[in-house]
């Protein structure tokens, strides 16, 4: 009987022992698993912050050529405005000098 008790108790401290290593190889597998969970969660989530900052700075350059273009587009009118009012005011000497040429033409029979 004491025989088979120490088998029994060597039988049993190698089965605990052997669930101890199961144990801690789970464990380690579970811990690799989580690692590599958050692993890749934190690698998605640097992703995701890398393409936000890219849409950001690209958001930023298409803000700024639009406010380029509308400064340019206020130039324009401006310089549009300028050329019309010269036109304008070329128009009103042209008729002026057309006017007083008409005028004198009245005269002109009297010189021929």
């Amino acid at each position: 009987l004491e025989f088979s008790e120490k088998a029994f108790q060597s039988w049993k401290m190698r089965k605990e022992e052997k669930s101890k290593e199961e144990n801690k190889v789970k464990g380690r597998r579970e811990n690799d698993k989580r690692e590599e969970k958050n692993r890749l969660k934190a690698e998605k989530e640097r992703d995701q912050k890398q393409s936000f900052e890219k849409w950001c700075q690209a958001q930023a350059e298409v803000d700024e050529k639009k406010r380029e273009a509308q400064i340019k587009t206020k130039e324009a009118e401006a310089e549009l405005e300028l050329l019309q009012e010269y036109r304008k005011q070329d128009a009103e000497e042209e008729y002026i000098q057309w006017k007083k040429e008409k005028s004198f033409q009245p005269f002109a029979f009297i010189v021929s």
